[in-house]
């Protein structure tokens, strides 16, 4: 009776063992089943690419264009002009947005059609770019290596800004930032703008923002009061404005240090992503607007491992 009751015991042991196993292996299983990304926000797909998750990407909206490979990969479109259509197309079982992304509607329809949507807010800040790195750790399941990845930006920012102190010194430059020119209308960045934080972060100051908010147009009058020493915009920027010379001759910037002195520095057009590579963005605007030293590629951004 006791063997009896010995091999019961067992057997039921076994059963269960198994079917914890065999549970354990089903969850495994599900996990190993990548999901089927569609990224829409350039900062969002460099995040994905540093945490590694770049083979389980479908699908990513224009803005998308660092690494170059991503670019191979089929396009949504603009993110602030999507359709339900083009993304369902890709039979995507995650989209990973900013909130900056419209219209909101979309994302509605994708819900309702069983897709996961995971929106994350855009801060134009350091903190904020921590924050959707953590965001994305959280849905993909890698907070460790997204925690990894925030100490390393960390540590480069740290290194960006002993850097930025010895090119500027105690004398920092002006420059205005140029969203781009139509029409002989120059639309320039004032307070509360991206372009604005990372003059800021670069230890370059900003003179509209004294008197703007937000990107406005630019006066013959306001362009003498400021009287910048640099223009700085992005390739975009300069392509839809005509050109180096249609900025540096424009009548408002003509008689200003900047146009005078032909000191026009245009950044890549990922430069106000505010994602992972902020660090290295910092210091190329620096290093273009004061000049003191040379940074070779290896001392633009010291290797720090995590």
């Amino acid at each position: 009776m006791k063997l009896c009751l010995f091999c019961e015991l067992k057997s039921a042991r076994y059963f269960i063992t198994s079917f914890v196993l065999l549970f354990v292996l089903l969850g495994l299983s599900h996990k190993a089943q990548a999901e089927r990304i569609v990224v829409i926000d350039g900062s969002l797909t460099e995040i994905l690419y540093e945490l590694n998750a770049e083979k389980q990407l479908v699908g990513r909206d224009v803005t998308s264009t660092y690494p170059a490979e991503v670019v191979k990969l089929p396009s949504v479109g603009y993110m602030r002009q999507l359709s339900a259509e083009g993304i369902l197309s890709l039979n995507p079982s995650l989209v990973i947005t900013t909130k900056d992304a419209k219209p909101q509607k979309v994302f509605t329809q994708l819900k309702a059609a069983g897709i996961k949507v995971v929106q994350i807010e855009n801060r134009f800040t350091v903190e904020g770019v921590f924050h959707k790195i953590t965001e994305i750790g959280k849905a993909l399941d890698k907070l460790e290596q997204a925690e990894a990845l925030i100490s390393k930006i960390k540590k480069e920012l740290e290194i960006s800004k002993v850097k930025v102190a010895k090119m500027a010194g105690k004398s920092g430059k002006t420059a205005m930032f140029v969203l781009g020119m139509r029409n002989g209308n120059m639309m320039v960045a004032g307070s509360g703008t991206r372009a604005d934080e990372m003059l800021r972060l670069a230890g370059v100051e900003n003179p509209p923002a004294g008197l703007i908010q937000g990107y406005k147009p630019l006066t013959a009058e306001s362009a003498i009061l400021f009287n910048p020493s640099y223009l700085i915009t992005m390739q975009h920027g300069l392509q839809s404005s005509g050109g180096r010379d249609k900025i540096l001759n424009a009548t408002a910037i003509s008689l200003t240090k900047a146009g005078q002195q032909k000191n026009l520095v245009v950044m890549d057009n990922s430069f106000l992503n505010f994602g992972p590579r902020i660090g290295e963005e910092i210091l190329k605007l620096a290093q273009q607007v004061y000049g003191k030293q040379t940074l070779s590629n290896s001392d633009l951004l010291t290797k720090v491992v995590p």
